[in-house]
């Protein structure tokens, strides 16, 4: 029977092992968690969806939650970027959603060139702008439709 060979390790090495691993374990169960990611990721899915403005309400609480951290800068980044969005959509949805005192929606469309001698009209927006997309096909060109009480004439003779 051949005798097996030991291994020799010194005393300081055996200290420094132990030492970092410790070290290792520690910052490992702790202080790494950026407690911003969770929101970031739901900012990044929201955006996914085109859910602007909730994307935007989600990136700003991960930048308050931790500023410093990665996924705090990463939503202060994108924050910029959607708060101009979210302001643009939630302008375009109030003007749609805005009463319509007279209650008709009205466009003018050109064929040919040529203003067509009458208003496209419709009781609701959707429906105005439904039959413009109707009439586009054949090759009009419609702007898009507006309350009857807001409505300037893209082609009123002066």
């Amino acid at each position: 029977m051949t005798p097996r060979p030991t291994l020799r390790t010194s005393t300081l090495s055996t200290l420094t092992s132990q030492t970092l691993r410790a070290v290792a374990l520690v910052f490992a169960v702790s202080g790494c968690s950026d407690k911003a990611k969770p929101k970031y990721d739901e900012c990044v899915a929201l955006e996914a969806k085109w859910e602007t403005a909730k994307a935007r309400d989600a990136c700003k609480a991960a930048a308050e939650i931790s500023p410093n951290s990665k996924c705090g800068k990463l939503a202060a980044g994108k924050l910029s970027y959607l708060n101009g969005q979210a302001d643009k959509i939630l302008a375009e949805k109030a003007k749609k959603e805005a009463p319509c005192r007279v209650g008709k929606w009205v466009t003018h469309c050109k064929w040919k060139g040529e203003p067509r001698p009458g208003l496209l009209e419709a009781a609701t927006y959707a429906r105005c702008n439904t039959e413009a997309d109707e009439v586009r096909i054949v090759g009009m060109v419609c702007p898009e439709c507006e309350c009857a009480d807001r409505f300037v004439d893209p082609y009123a003779t002066k």
